[in-house]
């Protein structure tokens, strides 16, 4: 709950030179259009401040901080919906983010408070603005009221549509008492553009934050690849210190590995040679014995040593642990003194770790493979030494068999992984419609070419038409109002001020709600264009049977209608490889030896040659089938249009495909037995030897950059 203490209330300022040239009438126009260019400028600055990067708290802040002066409100409450788990603990559904001005729920009784929040929790679900007038003394919570003792406006920030999420914010203003309805009305309208501006921020927000959020992910990827492309642990931890650095922007990350009391530091980002005794060294040491996620703060019964929370100004930031049981510990620090890591980035940095933890298991198999090499040959020693006993012509024969299964076995042979997948343009424009509505025409065709503005698809929404048709009576029959009374005041003498004002004042009334008509209109105008769909790209209609499915059809917001392939599109195939035939691709791409080809399932005379663009995360859609990693092939020279206009034999979106990834040459007897090879490598320790049973090791050498040997975790 934060409240902001806001500036002396807006005054609006006439020009007072230009009143004392024009007399009265001239005074209060001039004072008006100061007022109307005073607000316009407000608007102007909150529309600015949307599309600055700034934080959900700062930009609230100002926003209610304009809204209280351009209205000379009471006061202004931005309220925020809390987490589910706190409204289920008996707390309110509602939280204060911002809160200005004399007058807010800070003055209600404690008695009053739930029929206030009553009123909230109202207004969020219907989604509805509204004033509601004052109601001093309310006490019946089930009964939504306004305590207050003036009216209050009341408007949802609707960032996506009521009918899909929740209201996450509200706005409440606390007006002026004294205003008839068409001044409430005016505030309320003012109220909802506010609303409407604060939507947008939020919607521009997230889409910030997404994007931020997928360039770590990007970011990340490449580490875990190198990662598990590694069978050297020391190389691993270099890259996992190093990258957490670069990513996330610290200062220093350093990797512990912490067993009792006692912590060995074992990498640090950037840094080939670790002074052991150093105080930085230290540092990261003492804040490694924490528990994960908590930072080293000192207290009475544990008192870590100065060095734990500042070297070199260095900060402590996040102590990340990859299990409860592991050993393991990353330890993040930033020279700014107020940095403070994200949720998303905390989850990040321990994902990362997990899977650091994994790969240096794995290099520990690896290492110990050279004894199943010494094993074979002790048995086989045995072997020709019994046969030695039976005589030479055993011991020959023997021979002869070992050397001639030697020699097959290095036979070179393709390694070849086979795997299923679906073609799809890169450029693939899908059409759904923009609200509730009724299919009026249907313009193209499957296969049809279309150019960039060309209508495809025409709704029609008879609420809409409506309320268009209601609209334009009603302003009929205010413009025929404004001219009676304005016939009215012409045959009125200029006199008679007491019947010249009521008859003025209704005239003003009705000009301004022709403005909102207008206003209305158009909006529903700019509304009623959106539902011609018009393609925004050249390219070729993909909607089988098109006027058969939506000739006619009502539709609802979002359903799908039509797919326009853009003209001379790259094709690609997603496929799913197994992550036991990663590591094959992998390879054989980093020695530029990997041959990839993609073939029609319906026409195997139909392929294409095709290049591996990106090995995605693992994806366990079904238990009963093996892991597999998604991965991205980009078909090469393919030609999206022939030279009738049409697309290409077998490019069609969604075509089942074969891929025939070919990885090189291997030895046959890795061919066929690789992955009783790798079972071989993973439960080799399980049956001869455990990784806990051999202590860690450290070498202090400096002529190389990585000090650390790490043991299987």
């Amino acid at each position: 709950m934060n409240s902001v203490v806001s500036s002396p209330p807006f005054v609006f300022s006439p020009a007072v030179a230009s009143a004392q040239t024009s007399g009265p009438s001239s005074s209060v126009d001039s004072w008006v259009g100061e007022t109307r260019r005073e607000i316009s400028e407000i608007v102007r600055e909150v529309a600015a401040a949307v599309r600055k990067p700034q934080s959900t708290q700062t930009f609230f802040a100002f926003l209610a901080d304009r809204t209280l002066r351009a209205m000379a409100a009471e006061g202004v409450v931005v309220w925020r919906r809390t987490p589910a788990s706190a409204e289920s603990s008996g707390h309110s559904a509602w939280a204060v983010a911002v809160r200005l001005g004399r007058v807010t729920d800070q003055t209600f009784a404690e008695s009053e408070q739930p029929v206030h929040f009553a009123l909230l929790d109202d207004i969020a679900s219907n989604g509805t603005p509204v004033v509601v007038p004052s109601t001093p003394g309310a006490t019946q919570s089930d009964v939504p009221a306004n305590p207050a003792d003036v009216p209050v406006a009341i408007v949802p920030i609707e960032v996506q549509p009521v009918d899909t999420t929740p209201i996450e914010y509200l706005l409440e203003v606390f007006i002026e008492p004294d205003g008839g309805v068409a001044t409430q009305r005016g505030y309320l309208r003012f109220v909802a553009q506010m609303a409407d501006l604060a939507a947008e921020f939020l919607r521009s927000d997230e889409i910030r934050r997404l994007k931020h959020r997928q360039s770590i992910q990007r970011q990340l990827d490449t580490i875990l690849s190198r990662m598990h492309s590694s069978d050297d642990a020391n190389e691993i931890a270099s890259i996992l210190v190093d990258g957490i650095a670069d990513v996330f922007a610290l200062d220093r990350v350093g990797l512990c590995r912490v067993s009792g009391t006692r912590s060995q530091l074992v990498a640090v980002s950037y840094v080939g040679s670790i002074a052991q005794n150093s105080p930085a060294a230290e540092q990261i040491r003492a804040a490694s014995k924490w528990s994960a996620g908590r930072l080293p703060v000192p207290s009475a019964q544990e008192n870590p040593s100065d060095e734990a929370l500042s070297t070199d100004n260095l900060r402590v930031v996040l102590v990340a642990q990859p299990t409860k049981k592991s050993t393991l510990r990353l330890v993040c620090l930033a020279n700014d003194p107020v940095r403070e890591l994200s949720d998303d980035s905390r989850e990040d940095i321990t994902h990362c770790l997990q899977h650091a933890s994994v790969a240096f298991s794995n290099a520990a198999r690896l290492k110990v493979v050279p004894g199943v090499r010494r094993l074979s040959s002790f048995l086989v020693g045995e072997e020709l030494s019994i046969a030695k006993k039976r005589g030479p012509a055993k011991i020959a024969l023997a021979v002869s068999l070992i050397v001639a299964t030697t020699l097959i076995a290095f036979i070179p042979v393709p390694l070849t992984v086979v795997a299923s997948g679906t073609l799809r343009p890169s450029v693939l424009d899908n059409f759904c419609a923009v609200r509730g509505a009724v299919v009026e025409t249907v313009h193209v065709e499957h296969g049809q070419s279309v150019v960039a503005g060309e209508p495809l698809v025409t709704l029609h929404d008879d609420e809409l038409e409506q309320q268009i048709t209601t609209l334009m009576g009603r302003r009929a029959v205010l413009v025929e109002q404004q001219s009676r009374w304005t016939q009215a005041l012409v045959a009125t003498a200029t006199h008679r001020l007491d019947r010249t004002d009521p008859m003025q004042n209704e005239r003003d009334l009705i000009a301004e709600e022709l403005v909102g008509i207008d206003q209305q209109l158009a909006l529903l105008s700019e509304i009623r264009q959106s539902l011609v769909l018009r393609a925004e790209n050249d390219g070729i209609v993909d909607a089988w049977q098109l006027r058969q499915r939506l000739s006619g059809r009502p539709l609802r917001r979002g359903d799908y209608l039509l797919s326009v392939v853009g003209r001379d599109t790259a094709w690609v195939v997603d496929t799913k490889i197994p992550q036991n035939r990663v590591s094959s691709l992998q390879h054989a791409q980093g020695e530029n030896s990997l041959d990839v080809t993609v073939t029609l399932q319906t026409n195997r005379e139909v392929s294409w040659a095709a290049k591996l663009v990106q090995i995605g995360p693992a994806t366990n859609s079904d238990p009963r089938d093996k892991p597999a990693s998604a991965v991205l092939m980009s078909i090469a020279d393919s030609s999206v249009w022939s030279t009738s206009g049409e697309l290409s034999q077998g490019l069609l979106n969604g075509s089942p495909v074969q891929v025939v990834c070919r990885c090189g040459r291997v030895p046959l007897a890795y061919a066929l037995l690789q992955d009783a090879i790798a079972g071989i490598r993973s439960n080799y320790r399980m049956y001869l030897g455990s990784p806990s049973s051999q202590p860690n090791t450290v070498s202090s050498s400096t002529s190389t950059p990585h000090l650390v040997t790490f043991d299987a975790n």
